[in-house]
């Protein structure tokens, strides 16, 4: 399922509307936040005040919004930190409920050959499908984690150093291939999908969004922000905020249970 939606005009960032829905965990001794996983590189570990914190605002009370970037990472590297931060060995009972992931890998796999960090193309796909088969993510029922794959942005490759072999260290072509592996493999398992560079290869000006060669400014990380939150809202609605009940009661209703007036 891919969603390339026109971009919503960026307004001031706006939580939303405070309803007082239904508290989910009312009635039970715990009541531990269901959570927004951001899983992905730098892209997404330097995201914490823009996308990260533009999302917590949104789902303040609803969900916690965790950033899991890991700066320079691959795929299978993020994989191999997934198994530590997240283990599947652990009881059940004691797994987390992951309501939203974002896969955003992609960018350091797709190194030019010859760089450290290059992952072969098929080796990202299989990783990928690991990684989106992972148990914690399959647990059935409502607590099945809802998959968006963020597909790797456009390179700027004339701002990255060149290699003693006289190449680039990234280019744009073979970053362009692994963002479309990631929407096949994403459409093969059934998956949500943001095409991030078809996004911005299709807005003008879209340099503007990139910072050095591969990261984001804050223009491209409002237009991350916007397009997620388009998709969540037309595809998965029952993730959106406004459809999300409080996880602990508004203050009004607490002061009616004995659990809080102790």
């Amino acid at each position: 399922m891919s969603l390339s939606p026109s971009l919503t005009p960026l307004t001031k960032l706006e939580p939303p509307p405070n309803t007082f829905p239904t508290v989910e965990s009312s009635s039970s001794a715990s009541a531990e936040y269901p959570q927004f996983l951001l899983f992905g590189d730098s892209i997404t570990q330097f995201s914490t005040l823009t996308l990260q914190a533009y999302l917590q605002t949104q789902y303040v009370r609803r969900l916690d919004v965790i950033n899991r970037g890991l700066s320079g990472f691959t795929l299978p590297m993020g994989f191999g930190a997934l198994q530590r931060f997240l283990p599947s060995t652990t009881p059940r009972s004691t797994w987390p409920n992951v309501k939203v992931v974002t896969i955003f890998f992609g960018a350091n796999d797709a190194c030019v050959p010859g760089e450290q960090q290059h992952v072969d193309l098929q080796v990202y796909v299989d990783t990928m499908k690991r990684v989106m088969q992972y148990p914690v993510f399959r647990q059935g029922g409502p607590a099945t984690t809802k998959i968006i794959i963020i597909t790797s942005p456009p390179v700027n490759e004339h701002q990255f150093e060149r290699m003693p072999s006289g190449h680039f260290q990234r280019r744009a072509g073979i970053t362009a291939q692994y963002a479309r592996a990631a929407r096949e493999v994403g459409r093969i398992e059934g998956v949500f999908i943001l095409d991030f560079w078809t996004i911005l290869m299709r807005k003008v000006g879209w340099k503007s969004s990139m910072g050095y060669g591969l990261h984001l400014t804050k223009l491209g990380y409002d237009v991350l922000f916007w397009e997620l939150m388009n998709l969540v809202k037309q595809d998965i609605p029952d993730c959106a905020p406004d459809n999300l009940p409080f996880v602990l009661p508004e203050w009004r209703n607490a002061l009616l249970m004995p659990t809080y007036c102790t």
